[in-house]
């Protein structure tokens, strides 16, 4: 039974230690996403979507930056 919580205390310890690592580049990760996104509009519909994509990207990216608060 010892076993068994300690194994529980540590998945545990492990989980939130890697929930607030991928917090850290939330920010950073969406823009790549939305990058690839972007890119695969332009692939379709030319560089005009791309650049309109990646526009609404980057503001996503810039809010993110100032408003987003990962502690909350």
């Amino acid at each position: 039974m010892k076993i068994l919580v300690f194994g529980l205390i540590v998945c545990l310890c492990f989980f939130l230690v890697s929930s607030g690592y991928a917090l850290e580049n939330v920010c950073k990760k969406a823009l790549s996403r939305c990058t690839v996104d972007a890119v695969i509009a332009g692939l379709f519909s030319g560089p005009q979507s791309f650049l309109l994509y990646y526009s609404g990207c980057f503001i996503g990216y810039s809010w993110c930056l100032k408003y987003y608060d990962p502690q909350v």
